[in-house]
């Protein structure tokens, strides 16, 4: 899947330490007009910045390894030994 993505703009609430930045994430989605003509628009997914993926996709990893894990419990359980 394709993603839209805007570079958030906080120069309001920038520290002197230039915090991370954030983007903003759209999928795009296909409706109906006034005139019954498909129109493609942007809908946001929400705001993310690199360091929050990253982070998520880490926990994630570290999910998929436990299941792992415990299909493989269960598989040596299942499986006959000859």
């Amino acid at each position: 899947m394709n993603y839209i993505v805007k570079e958030i703009n906080e120069a309001a609430s920038m520290q002197p330490t230039q915090p991370e930045k954030k983007y903003e994430l759209f999928n795009s989605e296909t409706v109906k007009d006034v005139n019954g003509k498909d129109v493609t628009i942007p809908k946001s997914i929400g705001w993310y910045s690199v360091t929050r993926l990253e982070n998520e996709k880490l926990r994630l990893q570290e999910q998929i390894a436990e299941i792992e894990n415990k299909l493989s419990a269960i598989n040596a359980l299942i499986i006959p030994v000859v």
